[in-house]
This record gives structure tokens, sequence and C-alpha cells, in this order.
């Protein structure tokens, strides 16, 4: 159970990283979740190739979608050097796994002379139009000068999953032709983020809207329970485990309360019936005056816990259901909807699961698809707050309360980023942090989902909200160097302080560089927010 009171910021993050396999000389690259990613370096002969790719907007609305591209940038791995004449191979399909029959979204050749392409999409309903000239060798549409083609259809018309995958065919030079056997091919799933409205829900006899944006993958089935303060809604998820242990993975939904009426609650989260709390709900009071902003962060380890136990559940369902067949495989028939409730067949009450099915996709592999659930409980406090423990992030957790807080509880330890999967660890000293004490931030930076090192230093950014949102420090331009820096910083006054690091790039050590112009990547840049409490 966590709390709004004394707690620290906004830990956010929509981060999968990605897998390389290679068989037979076709080398393939595959990564999974990102709004941009650049994609590891293939060999292109006597250079690595790498692949930038990027969709937009980051988030769906209705009024954003007359900006929608996708771009992609072919590079030498070493120099950072857009290479030219590049000719793509591009398919692009909707969700993680398509159904039996289904057509991609996109699928045709694209030659860029200055190496860098833009695919700029009108969203709309009906057939795909491309709009260009075709030429040889490759009989690719032909970009412009400034390496753009557009499109008219049904691509980027709403949030989710996207399939990308991307051969590259020939480089260079307009008439070079890769064999195909040897021609580098790219796969990734990129998430265009869904918002969600909704109004009018009554509570306590007040009437209030919420938005909701899932990082992942399109919502369904929103529900909030005016009684018992709960929210609830669902999304697809692919409970394929040998995928979820292969790849990191972080699933990221978001919620908007207002304060007016939720601003003092208690929060009771689960997923698919798992309670979280700690850094798993990240509760953010202060980047909105009016309303809290809620965060579920399910990383690696929990997913794959809840597919196990779906899973279970699952084999459960089908073997009191498929009594005569003991070597039945699992289908679509043999998967109920039981909804929220336990539903009566035959002699026994079988437990509920989400809305489930086994599927077979293109390749003849079953994939499990089913809906991963979320549930949020919002609880009045009682008259009497008697305080509570709180977690490294500095979120509390209310299911061991006992002595009130003091200073030293609310110093926020470990923080995320909203982007880019970067883990911020910082060691204040000295502790508690008080007024007119000079007190030192040992910051080291980590690699969230290995929990190992970047082999970077870190280009940031470091400021100081007060509760009134005025920054009292501004620290520009710092590199923490092998992802380790150390800042001193003196409060103005007692209270509660918002710290916010805002990362924006990353670059090989200066004592492993060959020369000073190391690339910067920037793909795995974002903000992590915490908070401090400085006593008297």
């Amino acid at each position: 159970m966590v709390t709004t009171e004394s707690i620290s910021g906004l830990l956010i993050l929509t981060f999968v990283l990605f897998y390389i396999s290679s068989q037979y000389n076709l080398q393939q690259v595959s990564a999974d979740g990102l709004t941009q990613e650049n994609l590891p370096p293939v060999s292109l002969g006597d250079r690595e190739g790498g692949l930038f790719i990027k969709i937009n907007p980051p988030i769906y609305t209705p009024e954003t979608k007359e900006d929608a591209y996708m771009q992609f940038r072919l590079f030498d791995a070493n120099t950072n050097e857009t290479l030219s004449h590049v000719t793509y191979n591009i398919t692009i399909g909707k969700d993680a796994i398509p159904t039996e029959g289904e057509k991609p979204l996109v699928s045709d050749l694209f030659h860029t002379h200055e190496g860098t392409l833009t695919l700029k999409v009108e969203p709309t309903n009906g057939s795909l139009s491309i709009f260009g000239n075709r030429d040889l060798p490759h009989d690719a549409y032909i970009a412009d000068p400034e390496g753009t083609i557009n499109l008219k259809g049904p691509v980027l018309q709403e949030g989710g999953l996207y399939r990308i995958d991307v051969q590259i065919l020939g480089v260079d030079n307009d008439q070079n032709v890769f064999a195909p056997e040897k021609a580098p091919r790219y796969g990734t799933y990129l998430s265009m983020g869904d918002t969600f409205n909704f109004g009018d829900l009554d509570y306590g006899g007040q009437t209030f809207n919420t938005t909701l944006i899932s990082y992942y993958d399109r919502i369904d089935n929103f529900i909030f329970n005016s009684t018992s303060g709960e929210f609830s809604w669902s999304m697809p998820f692919d409970y394929n485990t040998q995928r979820l242990e292969e790849n990191p993975i972080l699933v990221h939904e978001e919620i908007k309360l207002p304060k007016s009426l939720f601003g003092s609650s208690t929060f009771n989260a689960t997923v698919n019936g798992q309670p979280i709390s700690g850094r798993s709900l990240a509760i953010d009071p202060f980047t909105s005056p009016s309303a809290m902003v809620l965060h579920y962060l399910v990383d690696k380890d929990n997913i794959i816990t809840i597919a196990n136990q779906w899973l279970q559940r699952l084999q459960g369902i089908t073997s009191s259901t498929i009594e005569d067949n003991s070597s039945a495989s699992v289908t679509q028939t043999d998967i109920f909807d039981g909804e929220r409730q336990g539903e009566k067949r035959g002699t026994e009450v079988i437990e509920a699961v989400p809305t489930s099915m086994a599927i077979k996709n293109n390749t003849g592999t079953n994939d499990l698809m089913g809906t991963m659930d979320f549930t949020l409980r919002t609880n009045q406090p009682s008259p009497i707050v008697t305080g509570a423990s709180l977690g490294s992030n500095g979120t509390s957790d209310r299911s061991s309360q006992s002595a009130p807080i003091d200073s030293s509880d609310i110093i926020s330890t470990d923080l995320l980023s909203d982007t880019g999967g970067i883990q911020a660890s910082i060691l204040w000293s000295p502790s508690p942090i008080k007024i007119g004490t000079e007190s030192s931030a040992n910051i080291k930076f980590t690699d969230m989902f290995t929990g190992g090192s970047l082999n970077a230093d870190v280009m940031y950014d470091l400021s100081v909200l007060d509760n009134s949102n005025t920054e009292v420090v501004k620290n520009e331009g710092l590199i923490a160097k092998n992802s380790q820096d150390m800042q001193s910083l003196l409060f103005p006054a007692s209270g509660e302080y918002q710290v916010i690091l805002s990362i924006n790039g990353l670059q090989t050590p200066s004592g492993q560089q060959e020369d000073d112009s190391s690339p910067i990547d920037r793909t795995r840049n974002g903000v992590a927010r915490g908070s401090v409490l400085v006593a008297k």
C-alpha cells in the first residue's frame, strides 16, 4: 500500500532492450519497445552498420497524428557517419504477433540518396498510397532531396506496438546490390503510447475526469467503481515466456488523478491480481499542480512471475475442461472469458483468469496472447496517520506502519529515468540533510535492466525544486565520468525538495576513446526524479 504523503517522485520508464541473432550468414538484429532505438551494428563488409529508427508521435492523440512519421538512418557504428545511397526493404505491422492472414501495413522498397529516410504518414482509413517514383535496380521508391517519402493510409493511426522489419539491399552507390543471403536485417518493436481520457466519473458525490496513458499497448475495459474507489483496465499481452526470458522488458502505465479528490489518498495497486508497491508503483505529486500522476513500472522479473502464474492457471483450466483428450493442445475454444468472477463449469468452480487465448502465428509456433489486467484502489486516509515505511526510491509502503516518518526516511536513493532504461543511485551525506550544511550527492548511473555498468560517461543536468516548484539549484553540462559523479548542494530552507536528473547523452569514457570525436548516444536520454526532506 502506498501513500501520497512524503512521497518522492517520478520513476517512469518505457524501455525494452534488444537481442542479436545470426543464422546461415543471415544477419539480423532485434529490439523491443522504444519510441526510438539505435539497433546494434552488423557487418557491412569492412564496416559495422548501425540502424537508428524513430517513431513519432511518442504518444498518440488525434491532434498529433498529422505529424506522424517513421525515420530510418543507417550509419557507421565506429564514426557515427550517415551512410548514403541506402536502399531499405521495410515491413511495418501492428501488434506483437500477427494474426493468421494479416497483411502488413507497409511492405515495400525505399531508396534515399542522402542516407536518412523519413516516411511521412497521413493516417487515414482505407488502403495505403505511397507517393513517389520508382527507379532501378531495386525498383524502389525514391525519396526527395530531403530524404522524405509521403504515405497515406492506416499507418500510425493508433497507439500500441508496431513491428518493424528492415533489410538493407544496397549502400554507398545506387547500383550496389547485396546478395540476399548477405543483406543485413534489423527487427524491432516500437511503441506509440496511447492516451485515453475518461470524463464524468463520480466519487463521493463529486464529478471528475482522469487520463490514462499506456506506453506499451492499447488498453481496454476501463472501469471505475465509485463505491470502492477502484480503477481497472486491461491491455493485450503476449505471455510467451521464452520471449520474456530472452529480452529485458518493462511495462509502463500512467494514470492522472485530481489532487482535490485523491491528493491525500492511499493506493493499492495490482497487476493480474498481484500487489505491486515500492519502485514498481511510482507517484509523482510534483509535475502537475492539480493532479497526482501514478506510474506502474512492471519489470522483467515481475512480468515473468506473472506470466508463469498465468500459464499455470491456463493449464489448470484446460486440464479440467479437457477430460477425455490428454494430448489436446490449447486452442481458443479451450479458454473461457471469466472476466473478474469465477465461473462454474461442470462440477468445478474454476478461478477466473484474464480473457486469453493461444494463437498460432505465421511461423507456425504457438504464442500465448492474453491480457495484462491492472487495478488501482484509492482509499481515503483515517483521521490519524501513524506514518509509513519508505522504499529506497522514496515511495511509501503502509504494510508496516509503525514509527512516524523522519527526514532520513524521505531521501530518494534509487531513481529511474522516464525513458532510456537508466537507474541513478544517490547516496546523500550527511544524512539527515540539514539547512546551512553542505550536502554531498554521490551519484552513480547504471543500466536498469542488467544492473551492470553503462561503460559510458553520462552527460546530464541537475536541478532542485522546492515545494512551490521554484528552481533553487541548476547545474548544467555535468559529466559523470565512468557513470559516477559527486555534487555539493546547499539547501536554503527546511522542507521537501524535488531532485531532477536530466540525462542528455552517453559517450565512450574518455580513457577508452581513440580520438575526441566519439559519437554521443542520445537514444537513452530521459529524466529521473526523486525527493529529499531537509530538516531544520
